[in-house]
């Protein structure tokens, strides 16, 4: 099967390899050719032998894509879809002209189900309007969870049949693992420091478990527009002795040894698809709390692996205050966090990724 995927991720061309550099690699073995366009970026690369990837004007798409199409054939066209969903509306009229089938992939809409701002409101808003139009004639849409955008999709009238339920998440379970690393970090967030994140609630829960005479050790790791606000409210409010913020770009086994470093890790987003650092700080024996965004309410279970909680500084304060007060209890949430998420093995879920891709093509059962 020869595949045209029109990406979000513009780093593999780059020659900075990631996690969507690991799925380029799964898939190639189970698929004949792989190019991957990614709008935004300059420059070509060979990834292997079967994978191809090409940088592409982002809103000239049409005019790289389309001539692109009239050299090559392919059996299917998938489309990373995010923002003003601008990649799965040229997918989208590409699959019409040269009669290919075409999968989006919606791993979630930006501000939807709740917008923090004017950008998200319009991204939210563009996001439902491309399902309930352009998303009925998809061969399939694919999601990576069974939470809000399963609930949107149904409420637009896409048909069970044309879901593609994936999970995203393709972890190395042989490099992210326990290590014997003492914890100097008490709580841990990584990730963009953007408003979705929810980095406000974390640090207001710092700061009010303070003011309660409960001192936390808590580490911020991340880059992003709020890093000056974040260091504004830090130095507010006293708060250096106890909150420490990096925005160094760690490679991947720096990163291991982070999550190996601390006791638990919060997620406090109010929109994601994985969020792909909960699982593997999990796999690195990390307990996480987090809200019930994306995939984390088919993993956390409450009380032994984890906990979610409401989006609330009261309550994260409530657990982590329960959790760290109880080294029993952080001990136990620590040992089941990776019994828990073996099944996102990459050799696992990258088989079941092709596989279902070539059976929507084909027709044919995933049994």
């Amino acid at each position: 099967m020869k595949v045209l995927m029109i990406s979000g991720d513009n780093q593999v061309v780059k020659n900075i390899d990631g996690p969507f550099s690991l799925t380029l690699n799964g898939l190639s073995e189970e698929w004949d050719q792989i190019d991957v366009l990614c709008p935004g970026v300059i420059g070509e690369r060979q990834f292997n032998k079967k994978v191809r990837l090409f940088g592409v004007r982002k809103f000239f798409l049409p005019l790289d894509l389309f001539p692109f199409l009239m050299k090559n054939r392919y059996d299917l066209i998938v489309s990373h879809d995010y923002g003003l969903m601008l990649n799965g509306l040229n997918a989208f009229l590409a699959s019409k002209v040269f009669n290919i089938p075409h999968i989006s992939e919606i791993h979630h809409i930006e501000g939807f189900p709740q917008a923090v701002n004017l950008k998200e409101s319009i991204y939210s808003f563009l996001g439902k309007m491309y399902v309930s139009t352009i998303g009925k004639f998809c061969r399939a849409i694919r999601i990576d969870n069974q939470g809000d955008i399963l609930r949107l999709l149904t409420e637009k009238g896409i048909s069970p049949n044309k879901i593609a339920y994936l999970p995203p998440i393709y972890l190395e379970l042989d490099k992210y693992r326990p290590l014997d690393i003492a914890k100097s970090v008490d709580v841990l967030f990584v990730g963009r420091l953007v408003t979705n994140k929810g980095i406000f609630t974390i640090l207001n829960a710092v700061l009010k478990l303070k003011s309660e005479g409960i001192k936390l050790k808590f580490k911020i790791k991340g880059r992003g527009p709020l890093e000056l606000e974040i260091k504004r409210f830090i130095n507010e409010n006293k708060l250096q002795d106890s909150i420490k913020i990096d925005t160094k770009i760690l490679n991947e086994s720096k990163l291991i040894e982070l999550y190996n470093e601390s006791k638990i890790l919060v997620c406090a987003s109010t929109v994601e698809g994985g969020p792909r650092v909960t699982l593997e700080a999990m796999a690195c024996n990390i307990p996480v709390i987090s809200t019930p965004c994306g995939i984390m309410p088919e993993v956390i279970q409450e009380g032994l692996n984890g906990y979610l909680f409401d989006g609330t500084v009261e309550q994260l304060c409530l657990i982590l205050k329960e959790i760290l007060s109880n080294p029993s209890l952080l001990q136990k949430l620590s040992t089941n966090s990776r019994n828990s998420i073996e099944k996102y093995d990459y050799k696992i879920t990258l088989k079941n990724y092709g596989l279902k891709y070539k059976n929507l093509i084909t027709g044919a059962s995933d049994a």
